[in-house]
């Protein structure tokens, strides 16, 4: 051992090469368990203060602290499986979820509006959220394969790829749970960016598409407003084809606008040169497509959404036209997030918070407490916290030998970012309440038994990021 080092294989020669002196203490990368383990406290903290004086304290906290022991237990379990182990076994880890978000629909019960969760007397679980991590799991191990086969992945198995995310997603819509189906589209999301599966010009018509469709969609919505708020903004759009004012012929018309706009746009990136000469008329022909398929997907969306979910979608750009109905939630927010300043009140001294003012102050509105009772510097330390995880699984992607676990910690990075983003976004008023809680903080049986899962797997990928050579 006398000249031999504890290294890398992939990094040799680098500074990063060699293991840190925590690694070679523990066998396994400390930042990750730490960022964990303060998460998760934080959270266990956050979730007595919001519980605390309620009466259903005692019923809740005693669910959390169950959800926290079983978690760390998985986790641990998890942490001593050889990766190869679970790499294995993620084809039958995503046919049984499919399996139990199939079953769900008929066994399951409905809370909130989404028959997504089993009830076994006090015992809950989503799959849903095994669904996320089995899939993560799955299409890691799909990818390997396929790059074996072919590094660029032809376009039947990007199908495949994509048709192993629509599945569960199709079976989660059907249960009414949004939230969860848009977690699934960060995940395909950055695996379709991270290998480089779709051309940058397609990432961007991709995402020129969704911001349409959502514009287009909170027209219609907006359009179908009855309040006074909303009135004058209400009317023209409905004389503009949104709303009670779509007709085939309106939107003929958009179509025809976006087809003249799009040959427009192509003569003048064309003129100063940021589109290649190669590129001919069919780029023109193609954007307009995608714009019309989004103006058209908007209207599909108004008519597919419950009257609740249109509410919920326009609270928060007209929060007083509901004060005490949709518009509740982000109103008692910010007044919480405000009223917290720099240091906040203190532990259980949050007016709205321990009043009961603030709904779902332990779950989606768990940030809102956090700012009330933890101020500017709580939530910057949780902030901190998640920022550092993040920046720890970009390390995965390039520390793990195996290419299946780069994909995972991949996949997790996209799930935690995206739930994350969302969820502060909401919170601040700056986008529709979806319903999706913070990863390690909100309160939630299964999603908090599922973190520690997806972190103790982390931790048993890491053991294998450096070797004595």
């Amino acid at each position: 051992m006398k000249n031999r080092e504890f290294i890398n294989p992939i990094l040799v020669g680098r500074t990063e090469g060699r293991a840190p002196l925590l690694y070679r203490l523990f066998g396994i990368d400390v930042s990750v368990l730490a960022t964990g383990a303060l998460l998760l406290a934080m959270g266990t903290v956050l979730v007595y203060a919001a519980l605390h004086g309620t009466p259903r304290f005692e019923s809740l906290w005693s669910k959390h602290l169950i959800a926290v022991v079983t978690g760390l237990g998985l986790g641990l379990i998890f942490v001593l499986l050889p990766a190869t182990f679970v790499e294995e076994l993620s084809p039958f880890l995503y046919a049984g979820s499919l399996v139990l978000l199939a079953m769900v629909l008929f066994l399951g019960r409905t809370i909130h509006g989404s028959r997504s969760w089993f009830i076994f007397g006090p015992i809950q679980f989503q799959p849903s959220e095994l669904a996320k991590f089995a899939f993560i799991l799955f299409f890691s191990f799909l990818a390997v394969r396929y790059r074996e086969l072919d590094p660029l992945i032809n376009w039947p198995r990007r199908l495949g790829l994509l048709a192993a995310g629509a599945i569960p997603m199709a079976l989660i819509l059907a249960q009414n749970d949004l939230s969860s189906a848009i977690t699934f589209g960060f995940i395909l999301l950055i695996y379709f960016w991270g290998l480089d599966l779709l051309a940058p010009g397609s990432m961007a018509a991709l995402g020129i598409f969704g911001v349409i469709s959502f514009v287009m969609l909170l027209s219609h919505i907006v359009a179908g407003l009855g309040t006074p708020e909303a009135g004058k903004i209400a009317s023209k759009l409905i004389y503009f084809g949104f709303g009670p004012g779509a007709t085939l012929a309106k939107w003929c018309g958009w179509s025809a606008l976006f087809i003249v706009a799009s040959a427009i746009l192509y003569k003048f990136l064309k003129g100063i040169f940021l589109l290649s000469p190669s590129t001919t008329w069919p780029w023109a022909a193609f954007v307009s497509v995608v714009l019309i398929g989004a103006s058209g997907s908007g209207w599909v969306g108004w008519k597919a959404l419950k009257a609740y979910q249109r509410n919920r979608m326009v609270s928060f750009l007209f929060p007083k036209a509901d004060p005490f109905g949709s518009g509740y939630n982000i109103t008692q927010s910010k007044i919480a997030i405000g009223s917290g300043g720099f240091m906040g009140k203190g532990l259980l001294l949050g007016s709205q918070t321990s009043l009961g003012f603030l709904p779902e102050r332990h779950t989606d509105f768990a940030f809102a407490a956090l700012c009330e009772e933890g101020g500017l510097v709580g939530a910057l330390m949780a902030l901190a916290l998640l920022g550092i995880l993040f920046w720890r699984l970009s390390y995965f992607v390039e520390l793990a030998r195996a290419e299946w676990g780069r994909l995972v910690a991949l996949g997790l990075l996209g799930l935690w970012l995206g739930e994350v983003s969302i969820n502060i976004a909401y919170v601040l008023g700056m986008f529709p309440i979806l319903g999706i809680g913070l990863p390690f903080i909100s309160y939630g049986g299964s999603r908090l038994v599922m973190n520690c899962v997806e972190i103790g797997l982390l931790l048993s990928i890491s053991r294998g990021f450096y070797v004595y050579r």
